[in-house]
Parts: C-alpha cells; sequence; structure tokens
C-alpha cells in the first residue's frame, strides 16, 4: 500500500510541474506572438489599434480612463 500511495504522490508532483510549464510555455508564446506584429506596425496608431483589440480579444474593459472627482 505504501509503495501505491508513494508512486501516487511522485505522480501527482509530475502532473502538476508539467501542466506549469506547459501553461508558461503558451503564455510566453502568446506574448511573443502579440509583440512580433506590435514591432511590425511602423505607425502608433496601429500598435495601439493592435493592444487594444488583443484585450477586448481576452476579455478586458477597454475606454477611456475615469476622472477621479477631488
Amino acid at each position: 500500500m505504501k509503495v501505491i500511495e508513494i508512486v501516487g504522490a511522485v505522480l501527482d508532483i509530475f502532473v502538476d510541474s508539467f501542466h506549469k510549464f506547459t501553461r508558461k510555455f503558451r503564455r510566453n508564446k502568446w506574448k511573443q506572438v502579440l509583440d512580433d506584429k506590435i514591432k511590425r506596425e511602423k505607425d502608433h496608431k496601429e500598435r495601439l489599434r493592435i493592444i487594444t483589440e488583443t484585450a477586448k480579444q481576452q476579455g478586458c474593459v477597454v475606454g477611456p480612463k475615469k476622472q477621479e472627482k477631488a
């Protein structure tokens, strides 16, 4: 019984680290693709358009900043 528990614990650790690695890899790949798209654009407005478009796709609320009342 102890051997099975030890093997199970080792497998859990392996699976957790594998999932963490794959999430990090996908996130870094996505960032690299976005950075490449932004760097290709010469115009500042086009770069801003790409950033806001991507943010909207990710579900972020994109709009003007709210002015804080003093």
